[in-house]
């Protein structure tokens, strides 16, 4: 389950603002970067009548760490 399915599945991004205290444009935030603060995931939980779970949320984390580890990097040639 993808950040936008989960925002989905919570009402969208005004609801889950509302419900987790957090503006609106931070939710879209987390939408772009494919990420969720964790201390967010309870209310996330609740707010989605348990359609999202504590696993979709933590699998959804190890995803990005995987992204972000496997990042190319530039290499400088002397």
């Amino acid at each position: 389950m993808d950040a936008a399915s989960i925002i989905k599945a919570c009402g969208g991004d005004g609801a889950l603002a509302k419900g987790t205290g957090s503006a609106l444009n931070t939710v879209a935030y987390w939408r772009r970067r494919e990420s969720i603060p964790a201390e967010h995931w309870a209310a996330i939980v609740t707010l989605s009548g348990g359609e999202v779970t504590l696993a979709q949320l933590a699998a959804l984390r190890a995803q990005r760490v995987v992204r972000r580890r496997a990042a190319p990097v530039a290499l400088v040639s002397a």
